[in-house]
Protein backbone atom coordinates (compact mmCIF):
# COMPACT_ATOMS: atom_id res chain seq x y z
CA UNK A 1 0.00 0.00 0.00
CA UNK A 2 1.54 3.42 -0.95
CA UNK A 3 1.67 6.22 1.30
CA UNK A 4 -1.52 7.56 -0.08
CA UNK A 5 -3.30 4.74 1.22
CA UNK A 6 -2.24 4.54 3.95
CA UNK A 7 -3.29 8.15 4.61
CA UNK A 8 -6.75 7.58 3.23
CA UNK A 9 -7.30 4.49 5.61
CA UNK A 10 -6.36 6.79 8.65
CA UNK A 11 -8.47 9.39 7.61
CA UNK A 12 -11.16 6.61 7.59
CA UNK A 13 -10.64 4.86 10.93
CA UNK A 14 -10.13 8.62 12.10
CA UNK A 15 -13.81 9.27 10.82
CA UNK A 16 -15.24 5.59 12.00
CA UNK A 17 -13.67 6.44 15.36
CA UNK A 18 -15.74 10.37 15.36
CA UNK A 19 -18.92 8.52 14.54
CA UNK A 20 -18.77 6.22 17.47
CA UNK A 21 -17.40 8.43 20.13
CA UNK A 22 -19.91 10.58 18.76
CA UNK A 23 -22.59 7.96 19.47
CA UNK A 24 -21.68 7.92 22.89
CA UNK A 25 -21.42 11.81 23.14
CA UNK A 26 -24.99 11.60 22.40
CA UNK A 27 -26.13 8.78 24.83
CA UNK A 28 -24.39 10.60 27.47
CA UNK A 29 -26.07 14.27 26.68
CA UNK A 30 -29.20 12.41 26.32
CA UNK A 31 -29.34 10.54 29.67
CA UNK A 32 -28.24 14.12 31.36
CA UNK A 33 -31.57 15.85 30.04
CA UNK A 34 -33.41 12.68 31.35
CA UNK A 35 -32.12 12.44 34.62
CA UNK A 36 -31.04 16.38 35.53
CA UNK A 37 -33.03 19.61 35.71
CA UNK A 38 -30.50 20.91 33.05
CA UNK A 39 -30.43 22.81 29.63
CA UNK A 40 -28.81 21.07 26.80
CA UNK A 41 -27.19 23.08 24.37
CA UNK A 42 -27.20 22.54 20.40
CA UNK A 43 -24.10 20.11 19.11
CA UNK A 44 -21.45 21.96 17.44
CA UNK A 45 -19.40 19.95 15.07
CA UNK A 46 -17.02 22.67 14.19
CA UNK A 47 -14.06 24.30 16.50
CA UNK A 48 -15.41 27.45 17.85
CA UNK A 49 -12.61 29.83 19.71
CA UNK A 50 -10.31 27.62 22.13
CA UNK A 51 -12.39 24.89 21.77
CA UNK A 52 -10.35 22.42 19.20
CA UNK A 53 -13.19 19.46 19.44
CA UNK A 54 -16.91 19.34 18.70
CA UNK A 55 -18.88 19.92 22.24
CA UNK A 56 -22.32 20.88 23.15
CA UNK A 57 -23.45 22.81 26.41
CA UNK A 58 -25.11 21.67 29.48
CA UNK A 59 -26.46 24.33 31.75
CA UNK A 60 -27.08 23.57 35.52
CA UNK A 61 -27.84 25.09 38.59
CA UNK A 62 -24.66 25.39 41.06
CA UNK A 63 -26.68 22.83 43.38
CA UNK A 64 -26.78 20.03 41.28
CA UNK A 65 -22.74 19.84 40.49
CA UNK A 66 -21.80 17.11 42.50
CA UNK A 67 -24.36 14.70 41.11
CA UNK A 68 -23.86 15.74 37.79
CA UNK A 69 -19.72 15.57 38.24
CA UNK A 70 -19.26 12.97 41.01
CA UNK A 71 -15.95 13.22 42.06
CA UNK A 72 -15.14 17.18 41.79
Amino acid sequence: MGIRGRRRSRARQGRWRWRRARQRYARLRERIGERFRVRLGNWRDESVGPHEQAMYQVSFATEIFAALVPGA
